[in-house]
C-alpha cells in the first residue's frame, strides 16, 4: 500500500517570524511554537492565539496530535519522531512534515526500527532525485505490510492465545454496532455495571484539565468524537477496551470533579462546571450518542486481548510498559505490581503521582528482573526490546524464584538506602545544584552491583558505607556527559561498558 492511502500528510505552516516570541505573556492565551531544530536544542516559541486565528482562521487541523509523527532535518538527514504529548496546543513550523496514521497498519509498520530505516532512506531519495520534497512524492512511497512484524515473539503466552491465530470458528467476531447514549454509560459506571479499571487497562483520569474540557467542549457543539470499544461478554460488568480516558473524563464532569478550561469554541464557559451550565448544554452532554462497537457473550478472550493490542498498539496511547502489562497478563504484570507497591520499594523512588499512573514504577521492577535473568553481556539494543523479552521471560520464573527475586531486591533496598538515604536512584546524589528525577542509569548500575555482592558479605559494604558512596559518587560525577545520554547509555558499547565498570568497582569494595 502506499503512504497516502494509509495517512494524512503535511507541512508545518510558513508563519512569518516577527509573529514569534520566545516566552509566553500571562495574560494572553498563547500556543506553542515547534520547529525541527527546536527537537535538537529543547526551545520552543510562542504565538497568541489572536496572531494565529487571524492568519489561519481553521484551527483545529493546523496542530500536533498525540500518536502523529513529526519528520524533519537534522545535519542533512532525515529523522523521525512519534509526537507523544496529549495537549493539542503545539503548531509545527514549515521544516516539519507531519505524518498522521489513519489506519493501524502504519504505526506497526514504523514501529519497526528496519521498516523505519527504510521510511527515512526513500526520503533521502526522493529529495535527491526530486531536489526537493512534496506530498506527492511523499505519498507515493511503498509501505511493504508483509514485513509489519508482531508486537511480542512468540512466547508461552500463547497459553491465553494471544500470539496465536483465531480460530476460524470464532469468525466472524460477535460484535455489535450501535450508537449509545452517555448517560446509559454514566448510569452503568454508577452502578458498577461498566468497570473503569480493567486488568489491561491504564488508570483512568490521566488527561490533564485543558484536554478533559475540549473533550467536553466537543460534546456541547456535537462535534464528532472517535469510536469506543467495549467486552460486553458480561452483561452485568461492561469492560472498556478503548475510550477509558474519554469516557473517566465525562465521569468526572458530570460529577462535579472539574470545571472547564482552555476552551477553542465556547470561551464563556471558561470556569464553568456541569451543574452551572445552561440546561441545554447538560443535555447535549447527556444525551450525546457515542458509537460504540461491544464484543457480545461468547467472544474468546483471546479476542478481546487482540483487540486491545491492536488498537492500542495502533493509537500508540499507551506507554510501553502499560503495553507489555496488558499483553502479558497474570504472572508477569502480577508479579511486577507485587513488588512496585511495597512500601520499601515506593520510598526509595523519586516518581510522581503521575509516573506512577504510567507504570514507570512497574518498569523500573522490570529493568532489575531483566538483569537478573538474562546477563548485560547478553544485551542487544534496544532497552525497549531487552525489557519486552524480560516481561515475556517472567512467565518462566517459577514461584520460589520469583520470591526469591523480591527478597533480593528488597535486601538490596536495605543495603543502599543505609549508604545513600532516600530517594537513592537520582542525579541530585551527585549534583546538589538542581533537582533531578529518577535515573534508570543509576538505578540499573546501583542494584546489579550489589546483587553480585553475596548477601553475608552486604554487611560489609553498609559498615563501610562511607567508602562505597564516595567511590561510587565519584564514579559518577567523573562521567562526562555522554555517559547520561540515552542513545549512548543503551547502546550495546555503552551499557556494557558501564556495567563492567561499576563491577569491577563493587569487587574492589566488597573484597
Amino acid at each position: 500500500m502506499k503512504l497516502k492511502e494509509l495517512a494524512d500528510l503535511r507541512f508545518g505552516l510558513d508563519l512569518p517570524r516577527k509573529l514569534f516570541v520566545s516566552v509566553k505573556k500571562t495574560d494572553v492565551p498563547y500556543f506553542s511554537l515547534i520547529s525541527g531544530i527546536d527537537f535538537l536544542s529543547g526551545q520552543s516559541s510562542y504565538i497568541s492565539q489572536k496572531d494565529f486565528r487571524k492568519q489561519f482562521p481553521i484551527v483545529s487541523q493546523n496542530f500536533m496530535f498525540y500518536g502523529d509523527y513529526l519528520l524533519y532535518k537534522n545535519k542533512g538527514k532525515f529523522n523521525i519522531l512519534r509526537y507523544d504529548d496529549v495537549s493539542g496546543q503545539t503548531i509545527p513550523t514549515s521544516d516539519i512534515l507531519l505524518v498522521r496514521p489513519q489506519i493501524a497498519i502504519l504505526t506497526d509498520f514504523l514501529s519497526n526500527k528496519k521498516n523505519k530505516d527504510y521510511f527515512l532512506s526513500e526520503l533521502q531519495r526522493i529529495e535527491e532525485k526530486e531536489k526537493g520534497l512534496s506530498i506527492t512524492s511523499i505519498g507515493e512511497i511503498e509501505i511493504m505490510t508483509d514485513d509489519i512484524m508482531e508486537l511480542e515473539n512468540s512466547n508461552i503466552a500463547e497459553q491465553l492465545g494471544i500470539s496465536q491465530p483465531i480460530d476460524k470458528s470464532h469468525l466472524p467476531f460477535r460484535i455489535t454496532q450501535k450508537p449509545l447514549p452517555i448517560d446509559k454509560l454514566l448510569k452503568r459506571i454508577k452502578y458498577n455495571e461498566l468497570l473503569l479499571d480493567a486488568e489491561f487497562q491504564r488508570r483512568p483520569g490521566l488527561w490533564d484539565q485543558p484536554t478533559k474540557s475540549r473533550l467536553i467542549e466537543s460534546m456541547i457543539i456535537r462535534l464528532p468524537i472517535p469510536a469506543f470499544y467495549f467486552d460486553g461478554t458480561d452483561d452485568n460488568k461492561w469492560l472498556i477496551i478503548d475510550g477509558l480516558q474519554r469516557l473517566s473524563a465525562v465521569n468526572e464532569f458530570v460529577n462535579g470533579k472539574f470545571a472547564l478550561s482552555n476552551l477553542d469554541y465556547l470561551p464563556e464557559l471558561e470556569d464553568s462546571q456541569f451543574n452551572n451550565l445552561e440546561r441545554a448544554y447538560q443535555r447535549n452532554i447527556e444525551e450525546y450518542e457515542i458509537f460504540a462497537y461491544v464484543l457480545e457473550k461468547g467472544t474468546p478472550k483471546n479476542v478481546v486481548y487482540k483487540i486491545f493490542k491492536s488498537i492500542n498498539t495502533s493509537a500508540l496511547k499507551l506507554e510501553l510498559q502499560e503495553i507489555r502489562h496488558a499483553i502479558n497478563p497474570g504472572t508477569p504484570a502480577n508479579f511486577l505490581k507485587l513488588i512496585a507497591e511495597e512500601p520499601w520499594f515506593k520510598k526509595s523512588l523519586n516518581l510522581s503521582d503521575r509516573q506512577t499512573d504510567r507504570m514507570e514504577d512497574r518498569e523500573i521492577v522490570l529493568r532489575f528482573v531483566a538483569f537478573q535473568i538474562k546477563s548485560y553481556l547478553e544485551y542487544r539494543p534496544t532497552i525497549g526490546d531487552f525489557l519486552d523479552q524480560a516481561m515475556t521471560g517472567i512467565y518462566d520464573i517459577p514461584k520460589f524464584r520469583q520470591t526469591a527475586i523480591k527478597e533480593d531486591l528488597k535486601s538490596i533496598f536495605d543495603v543502599l538506602g543505609e549508604v545513600f538515604g532516600s530517594p537513592i536512584f537520582t542525579r541530585s546524589l551527585i549534583d546538589k545544584t538542581r533537582s533531578f528525577g529518577h535515573s534508570n542509569i543509576i538505578f540499573e548500575l546501583l542494584t546489579h552491583s550489589v546483587s553480585i555482592v553475596d548477601q553475608h558479605k552486604r554487611v560489609d559494604l553498609v559498615r563501610n558505607k562511607e567508602e562505597f558512596q564516595a567511590n561510587f559518587m565519584e564514579y559518577f560525577s567523573s562521567r562526562t556527559s555522554r555517559f547520561w545520554e540515552s542513545d549512548y547509555a543503551y547502546s550495546q558499547e555503552g551499557l556494557i561498558t558501564r556495567f563492567q565498570e561499576v563491577e569491577a568497582l563493587i569487587k574492589i569494595l566488597s573484597k
